[in-house]
C-alpha cells in the first residue's frame, strides 16, 4: 500500500479549511492535510514538514500566496503548487514565471471546486515523485 499524499493547505479563512478536511475525510481519498492560516506559517510548516504539494490562497494576512511562492521558490524548493483562488487572472505571471516549480490555478466558486482540487493535487504529487534516476525498461529479445 502506498504511503498518504501529504498536502499543505495553506487558506486565511477556517471556514474553507474545514471543508476540505471534511470532504477528503467523506470521499476517502489517500492524503494527509495540514493546514496555516496565512504564508508565514505556511512558510513555516514546509521548513518542518515534508509536503508532496501545497495548495495556496492568493489573499492571505501576513504573506499572501504570491509571496509565499516566491520565497519557496528563492529557497528552492521545488514541490507543486496550487493557487486555490477567487483571484485567477492575478496569479498568471506567476504561473509564466515559474521556473522549475509546477503551478496549476483552480478557481474557487462552481460545483465540484474540492473534487477537483484534490485530484490535482494527488496528480501533480503523484507526477513529481517519479524517480528520475530510474532506469528504463528493456526487453532482451535473444537476437544481435
Amino acid at each position: 500500500m502506498s504511503e498518504a499524499i501529504k498536502i499543505l493547505y495553506v487558506e486565511d479563512k477556517r471556514s474553507l479549511r474545514n471543508i476540505l478536511l471534511k470532504y477528503v475525510e467523506l470521499k476517502g481519498f489517500d492524503v494527509e492535510i495540514n493546514t496555516a492560516v496565512d504564508g508565514k506559517e505556511g512558510l513555516k510548516r514546509q521548513e518542518t514538514g515534508s509536503f508532496d504539494c501545497i495548495i495556496l490562497d492568493y489573499k492571505m494576512p501576513n504573506l499572501n500566496g504570491v509571496e509565499m511562492f516566491r520565497e519557496l521558490q528563492d529557497r528552492g524548493v521545488a514541490i507543486p503548487i496550487i493557487f486555490f483562488t477567487a483571484s485567477a487572472s492575478q496569479i498568471d505571471d506567476v504561473k509564466e514565471k515559474s521556473k522549475s516549480i509546477p503551478v496549476r490555478v483552480i478557481e474557487k466558486g462552481g460545483e465540484n471546486k474540492f473534487q477537483t482540487l484534490v485530484e490535482t493535487a494527488i496528480e501533480l504529487a503523484s507526477s513529481a515523485n517519479i524517480p528520475d534516476d530510474r532506469e528504463e525498461d528493456t526487453v532482451e529479445t535473444g537476437r544481435p
